[in-house]
């Protein structure tokens, strides 16, 4: 198992806690030897470490160190979905959905992300991550007891700002396919890099960005002065708003801004880091995620920190494959009912309308009502086990009511798509479909 540095940093710290590294050997030394042992092939791990480094069997170490990363295995209960009548003190499905299966999950996010903040408190300033982290930054700004402000970012918008240059080509490359789940069209890349009505010799418009036909977008795109001049312009403006808009918010008062987020990757923080570095106001961060991938270990770094709740780069990953992979069930369950940032207007967002029913809306605002209401602390443990259930195995009450629920975001699919159904290729809630 191959881990990011501070996953092997938490093993070296249970080792040396049951006084199993060998004398001289420190947590951080445990971590550098593991994760130069690690990219040995064919990979051999223990048997480099033991008995030079750690004392102990490799096979039980091995095992030792998936407990420590992932957590002990916690089986999967029953766990209270909606009940068969909903009829909780005369309130409807949605009411009752928010209270029973949400409530401890916000609450117990609220609580921990608190405790994680709490010895930043002096010189951090909390912040929600709008649309997504909209009711799990009211939960925790309910446990502080103070206000957490709302800034508005979306990862198209923070992807572009964090291209320094038409010669940028990683941070290209993490806009117009990374960061999606099909790589954009010529056409779709060339309208977000400022080009609108652009020709790229020997690309088709409607082709999707893939192998050479990336690379000669890329090439163009440093070769040629004009369209290197509009896509810097283009960048540089996206920075500026939003560097704008967080002051306007507050964000940036501290000399830390944390940020309250679903998670998975890190994207928005990873591109906060990278666009006040361009503007030469570096930024410390600190991610508090209800879960991360793997992927999220490039946010880390030496002014940002990653944190998260039910999974952590990717631990347990019997959670956090199902966490990833229908995270459009939890961003409707947990974001802010109203419409994707457009962009802004003198610091403020502007959103686009929603493209889902007012129905959906006004149900959605009695469920988070309704799970603010009736947060508690519930443990990580159960936390997990509650998403691994809504996620794996909805009740068929909770597909009739919420499967139909529109989810749009333009990185993730083409147009707004029903949670339950699958369009192309594409099924946001896999979980679901035992109910079709």
């Amino acid at each position: 198992m191959v881990c990011p540095p501070e996953a092997y940093l938490q093993v070296g710290r249970v080792l040396a806690g049951q006084r199993r590294l060998a004398a001289g050997v420190d947590a951080a030394a445990f971590a550098s030897a593991r994760a130069y042992a690690g990219q040995v092939r064919p990979a051999a791990p223990y048997e480099l470490l033991c008995p030079g480094v750690v004392r102990m069997d490799p096979a039980a170490a091995a095992v030792l160190e998936r407990t420590a990363i992932a957590g002990p295995t916690i089986p999967m209960p029953s766990v209270p979905g909606l009940p068969a009548r909903l009829r909780l003190g005369g309130g409807d499905v949605y009411t009752a959905f928010g209270a029973s299966v949400l409530g401890p999950v916000v609450g117990g996010f609220a609580h921990w992300a608190w405790r994680q903040w709490r010895p930043l408190a002096g010189g951090a300033t909390l912040a929600a991550v709008m649309r997504d982290g909209g009711l799990l930054g009211r939960a925790v700004a309910r446990r502080a007891g103070q206000d957490v402000p709302e800034v508005w970012l979306s990862r198209s918008l923070c992807l572009l700002g964090a291209v320094a240059d038409a010669g940028d080509r990683e941070a290209l490359r993490n806009l117009l396919v990374r960061a999606r789940r099909r790589p954009a069209t010529v056409a779709e890349a060339l309208d977000e890099l400022g080009l609108v009505g652009e020709r790229v010799p020997g690309l088709v418009p409607s082709a999707p960005l893939a192998g050479e036909g990336l690379e000669r977008l890329l090439d163009w795109l440093a070769g040629t002065p004009a369209a290197a001049e509009r896509v810097a312009a283009a960048s540089g403006a996206a920075r500026r708003a939003i560097l704008e808009h967080l002051e306007a918010a507050g964000a940036l008062r501290g000399t830390m801004v944390g940020l309250i987020d679903v998670g998975y990757s890190g994207t928005i923080q990873r591109c906060l880091t990278r666009i006040t570095a361009l503007k030469g106001t570096p930024v410390r961060t600190l991610g508090l995620y209800l879960g991360t991938s793997p992927g999220a270990v490039w946010a880390a770094g030496r002014d940002a920190m990653v944190r998260g709740f039910a999974v952590q780069y990717g631990a347990p990953d019997w959670l956090a494959a199902p966490l990833i992979r229908a995270r459009a069930v939890l961003e409707l369950l947990l974001g802010a009912p109203l419409g994707p940032l457009a962009g802004y207007d003198r610091a403020a967002p502007r959103l686009s309308p929603p493209d889902y029913p007012a129905g959906q809306r006004e149900a959605t605002l009695r469920m988070q009502d309704a799970a603010l209401a009736n947060a508690r602390p519930a443990g990580r443990a159960e936390v997990r086990r509650r998403l691994a259930r809504l996620l794996m195995a909805p009740t068929a009450e909770e597909v009739r009511h919420f499967g139909g629920w529109l989810y749009q975001d333009h990185l993730t699919v083409a147009r707004p798509q029903p949670l339950a159904a699958t369009t192309g290729d594409v099924t946001l809630w896999p979980g679901a479909e035992a109910f079709r």
